[in-house]
């Protein structure tokens, strides 16, 4: 698609700076007296579609026009090149006046533009050769109410009216009447120019010499102009599509590919879903994510990362593309992700498993971060103990002194048994860049039996004797520990009290002799005793 409006604005700016030196080159004056002439006519002139409503297009990516566009006739080349130049090439196809007694175009009045919704009724639209054969319903602000925008210094239309589409013309065309005008000279108007295809520009011959007005002189059909020019049936009101939330996920490192995420609205009631296109690269990606640009992606999925890339930012543009009809396409407004970086990562986080009590666990990494010293690593880390109720309790910080190694663990308890150990550790540089977090678990020694012990088995009535009970429990990795003040103590006899340490005493209401079992429960193990009372004449039998 042909995109020469961006050439020609760009020139603007200069041209007009050098319009107060062209005056005089010419030998025009304010002052000089009108004299009788050739009457204005418009060597060539097309419709313009408004910057903000140029997203409906055709499968050939030629743009359609809707309700509620707007349209121009850019008469605002009327006061960057007030003097007619046949052979200005400079000068856009949109708007090119001519004059040949060499009168400036009108850039100080209002310029007489008329627009219309045609329609060819039981014609083929191809078989019309003139606008006599059309049906033409002039638009008016008091037929279609808003339609008709006053001059604009800062648009197209500095000195005509703009039209806005009405509800009316849906399915029909739209075409304009144009009155050539002149700043001096006469005659004055020109005839005018029937534009009843956008499709094209259009064009005029040149008028005799006198006041007399040929109105046969109505133009005729030049190149055809694929620039957004209002021309085709008008389309319904479609709404752009939108993406929102658009960001980078995945593991920027070499050999990965990033995921574009975001959410695609549609906006439009019967869409055909989601036809995207994707733009990845380092920096202003937001440039190339356009319509016409050949070289996209329509994968969310990034290329392959190299080292050089992780070495740089990366972000990802992405075009909303969708289809309301099987030949319309729908395109909104570019958006472009927030950049991402090779951050450092930590990989490979090993924990020596399973861990035995009363050690003190170390762990090995691979720090990675591209273009960076091992001295650059000073990730932090955090040692934490996972109950069974996944609860958690962190036993120990710290930063790193040596990359690849996190020794001198915290000491692991007798009463750890079971549970399990996590190391996380967040990946950091020197310059305080942050990764994100990793963890490792690693399972620590676990009860497998339990045993319980007296030396005094026997407590005899009347007598201040109390019976140390205790607990040894033996581990999964060999290890033995006493567990006395772990687990929970019960007597099966209210005869004999114990207390939460494992000592066994007499109740004062206990008379006579017996056998109470005393059971001692940890981390669902149970092991059992027997301790005797006797009174104390069972007790003086006994050692006799």
């Amino acid at each position: 698609m042909k995109k020469t409006h961006k050439v020609y604005f760009s020139i603007l700016i200069y041209l007009s700076i050098t319009k107060a030196f062209a005056l005089n080159g010419v030998g025009y004056s304010p002052k000089t007296k009108p004299v009788e002439g050739h009457a204005p006519y418009m060597t060539s002139i097309g419709g313009y579609q408004d910057l903000n409503d140029r997203f409906i297009y055709d499968l050939l990516a030629q743009p359609v026009t809707f309700v509620g566009a707007t349209l121009h006739v850019p008469s605002f080349i009327c006061d960057t090149y007030p003097f007619p130049d046949d052979n200005n090439l400079l000068i856009p196809p949109f708007f090119k006046y001519s004059d040949q007694d060499g009168d400036a175009c009108a850039y100080e009045q209002i310029h007489n533009v008329k627009w219309y919704i045609l329609d060819s009724g039981d014609k083929n639209w191809f078989s019309i050769t003139s606008w006599d054969e059309l049906n033409a319903v002039e638009i008016t602000n008091e037929q279609f109410p808003g339609s008709i925008l006053p001059p604009n210094p800062n648009s197209p239309s500095k000195f005509s009216n703009a039209l806005v589409i009405p509800e009316a013309a849906l399915n029909k065309r739209i075409g304009f009447v144009y009155t050539p005008i002149s700043h001096t000279g006469l005659p004055k108007f020109g005839p005018p120019i029937k534009v009843w295809d956008l499709n094209y520009y259009w064009g005029q011959q040149p008028n005799n010499i006198g006041i007399t007005i040929n109105e046969s002189n109505v133009g005729e059909r030049l190149l055809a102009n694929n620039d957004f020019s209002g021309g085709g049936i008008v389309k319904p009101n479609y709404q752009k599509p939108e993406i929102i939330n658009l960001r980078i996920e995945g593991t920027f490192m070499p050999g990965e590919r990033m995921k574009a995420e975001y959410e695609f609205l549609t906006n439009n009631a019967g869409a055909l879903g989601d036809y995207s296109r994707f733009w990845w690269g380092e920096k202003n990606t937001i440039s190339q994510a356009t319509i016409d640009n050949p070289t996209y992606s329509l994968e969310n999925i990034s290329p392959i990362i190299t080292d050089y890339d992780v070495g740089h930012t990366l972000e990802v543009s992405v075009l909303p593309i969708t289809f309301i009809e099987p030949y319309i396409m729908l395109v909104g407004q570019a958006v472009t992700s927030p950049q991402i970086f090779h951050k450092p990562f930590i990989r490979n986080l090993i924990v020596d498993s399973p861990i035995k009590l009363r050690s003190q666990p170390s762990a090995t990494y691979e720090y990675d971060y591209l273009n960076a010293t091992p001295g650059s690593d000073v990730s932090t880390y955090s040692w934490q103990l996972i109950d069974f109720n996944n609860s958690k309790q962190e036993l120990l910080r710290g930063t790193i002194t040596q990359s690849g190694l996190v020794d001198a663990g915290p000491r692991i308890e007798l009463d750890y048994n079971g549970k399990i150990l996590r190391l996380v550790m967040q990946p950091e540089d020197i310059n305080s860049t942050r990764g994100d977090e990793v963890f490792a678990d690693a399972e620590i020694e676990r009860i497998v039996g339990l045993e319980v012990i007296t030396y005094t088995p026997t407590l005899i009535i009347g007598k201040s004797m109390t019976s140390a009970l205790r607990a040894s429990g033996n581990f999964s990795m060999g290890s033995i520990g006493e567990v006395t003040h772990l687990g929970e103590w019960e007597s099966t006899d209210p005869d004999l009290i114990i207390d939460i340490n494992g000592i066994a005493s007499l109740s004062p209401a206990a008379n006579t002799d017996k056998e109470v079992t005393v059971n001692f429960t940890y981390r669902n193990l149970t092991a059992s005793l027997i301790i005797t009372i006797l009174t104390p004449e069972s007790a003086a039998e006994i050692e006799q």
